[in-house]
């Protein structure tokens, strides 16, 4: 996405947490940063006359475009030297000094400055934020505008980024190939979800590092996968469940209440419930609406996990939920109506991407914002867990989202939780340094209590246990901890839906029936038939000594772990034949190809995967007209 950037903003001011106030500054010959400097001054004026601010941490950034004036060269200061407050004329000139002294050293156009920083703020060296706001008056479908509001995590940078379309008919002109009701690839659905934005961009500038909002100006672009009458329709038709899969919820007074009933969610109650200003959370509607099931399966192939989904239906002038953060990277489609979201910067580096959610904040617990938009039908947004947010309704429009839950448990941390178990136990069975005895007497020297008491046993001690973590890795069973990750993963995921061709070329659509009296239309696997798996990401092959086991989500309920996922068991010399399959896709295989030692087995083999659903024929096969 081309974005014009030679219009952007000096630098923002902007307040963080606990009364901490974040003074920003820039000194540049760049004729634009005179205001900052203006700014500057009258901030040390006032937090002069805080004893708060003389004791709290003082911290800066400054974010300045070199293209605004080429003829300067991008600066930027690593740290500043730490004080209480800030002397004007002497501090600014040895500013400019150090500016000079490492301009040949510096890449990026960002110029950050860190003053006074204690605690937290300290060990962080984060600030609240600072904003960059680029126009464009192009009418085309590159013209945007683009807002970063960057905060710093030691060395982490995170911005918030605001792509706004300029014009309707830019946005149609980029989703003519792919639309909401004909995209089957998972690429296809990624792409549509983050439009205009390109995916490789997203997945390196803003995954996991900063949140997104998407201001398509397109009301009718997130149509079609949910609505409000939909919704009723379900309460009317299927059975749903408080608690299970509907929530009602209040946030009245900094306290948020859930007010279910028990039993069935029918819809006069629940409507009576929303008459009095409650929100209502659905918490698995790909469990009974077809589209968003449709959405989060293709998805889930991008993603290789689970994609969950929420619905929220919240009534004019209200809020449903407390400030909280959670444990999932998270997209907001915008369906119908209007919701003002405020997003907060991770408090500490502890909730920066956390394995698990917050519990409800308080206002005086978060500060103030980074981010404070309406969201709008069309629009989408977003942000990585460990993002402080909530949202309410104007007075004058509910509001109907959908939340897709993204990532969840799926860290490096994750995958080091399944991994150094077995490592530890291949290392102890087989490098005897791992099983020779400790050290007598050990105890006198490590424990909580002896930990800052020096001493040469002490010393040895930890030396001894590096070496051997070092050594560790040596043993450590990568591919089986990844079969163990992926086979949890097959867990949680939902069931694919499958198009009317994978249904016609499956044992989901084809075979026999019955009809008038008897039983027509058998399918059989031949010699002939080409086959591939049905998706690439719903199975797992994993082995061992005995032979092979074959996991698979077809079968999955649509509901989260209602079910378990299901397994072929196979034998030593069909595990590369399995193999062969998996590695073949997207392309089919036929039958004669199958490494397999006789026409017969090969036959049977791919039956036996034709009848548990994982595999598909490339046409659908002859059918006998009676059996």
């Amino acid at each position: 996405m081309a974005v014009n950037t030679r219009k952007r903003s000096a630098f923002n001011v902007f307040k963080s947490s606990n009364a901490t106030k974040d003074c920003l500054f820039g000194i540049a010959s760049n004729p634009s940063i005179a205001a900052a400097v203006s700014e500057y001054e009258e901030q040390r004026k006032l937090m002069k006359t805080s004893k708060q601010h003389r004791r709290g941490s003082l911290s800066s950034v400054v974010r300045e475009a070199k293209d605004e004036n080429p003829s300067t060269p991008p600066y930027n200061i690593k740290q500043a030297k730490r004080s209480n407050t800030c002397k004007s004329e002497p501090r600014l000139n040895s500013l400019r000094k150090s500016f000079k002294r490492k301009k040949n050293e510096q890449q990026k156009e960002t110029v950050a400055i860190s003053s006074g920083a204690k605690g937290v703020q300290q060990k962080l060296q984060s600030s609240t934020s600072a904003s960059m706001l680029l126009d464009s008056d192009e009418t085309n479908m590159q013209s945007a505008k683009l807002l970063a509001s960057s905060s710093t995590f030691g060395n982490n940078r995170s911005s918030m980024y605001h792509v706004q379309v300029s014009s309707t008919e830019s946005l149609q002109s980029l989703d003519d190939n792919v639309t909401k009701n004909e995209f089957i690839q998972p690429d296809e659905a990624i792409a549509w979800l983050i439009k205009p934005v390109d995916t490789t961009k997203f997945f390196k500038e803003v995954w996991e590092k900063k949140p997104l909002l998407l201001k398509r100006r397109q009301t009718k672009y997130n149509d079609g996968w949910f609505s409000t009458k939909e919704f009723d329709d379900i309460l009317r038709e299927k059975d749903v469940k408080y608690g299970m899969n509907l929530d009602i919820t209040k946030y009245v007074n900094g306290k948020r209440e859930t007010l279910n009933p028990t039993g069935r969610a029918y819809p006069a109650v629940v409507w009576d419930f929303y008459q009095q200003g409650c929100s209502i959370r659905m918490l698995n509607p790909q469990a009974f609406s077809r589209s968003v099931w449709k959405l989060t399966s293709i998805l889930q192939e991008y993603f290789g996990s689970f994609v969950g989904a929420n619905m929220y239906l919240t009534p004019p002038g209200s809020q449903g939920f407390a400030p909280h953060y959670d444990d999932i990277e998270a997209f907001i489609i915008q369906l119908e109506g209007k919701k003002r979201w405020k997003l907060y910067t991770p408090r500490n580096v502890t909730e920066v991407l956390p394995r698990f959610s917050s519990c409800n904040f308080s206002e005086h617990e978060i500060g103030e914002p980074i981010f404070d938009k309406v969201l709008e039908p069309g629009d989408c947004m977003y942000f990585p867990r460990g993002y402080i947010h909530q949202a309410n309704t104007l007075d004058e429009s509910h509001s109907l989202h959908i939340t897709l839950s993204v990532y969840q448990r799926t860290s490096w941390g994750d995958f080091l939780e399944k991994l150094l178990p077995q490592a530890l136990q291949v290392a102890m069975e087989e490098d005897v340094d791992f099983r020779r005895g400790l050290p007598i007497g050990y105890l006198k020297h490590v424990g909580v209590c002896k930990a800052e008491k020096a001493s040469a046993e002490r010393s040895e001690f930890l030396k001894k246990i590096q070496q051997l973590i070092m050594k560790l890795a040596n043993f450590a069973p990568v591919d089986a901890a990844a079969d163990e990750m992926s086979v949890g993963m097959i867990q949680d995921m939902l069931p694919p839906l499958f198009t009317a061709d994978e249904l016609m070329c499956t044992v989901h659509g084809n075979g026999a029936f019955w009809d008038n009296g008897c039983v027509r239309g058998e399918a059989n696997i031949q010699p002939e038939s080409e086959v591939r798996l049905i998706k690439p990401n719903c199975i797992r092959l994993t082995c061992d000594s005995e032979g092979g086991m074959i996991y698979h989500a077809i079968e999955n309920s649509r509901s989260y772990h209602e079910t378990p996922a299901q397994m072929i068991n196979i034998s030593a010399e069909e595990i590369e034949a399995t193999q062969c399959i998996i590695d073949s896709y997207p392309s089919y295989v036929t039958v004669k190809d199958i490494p397999l030692k006789t026409v017969e087995k090969k036959v049977n083999f791919l039956t036996l995967l034709y009848n548990h659903g994982v595999i598909r024929t490339k046409l659908p096969l002859i059918q006998d007209s009676m059996v």
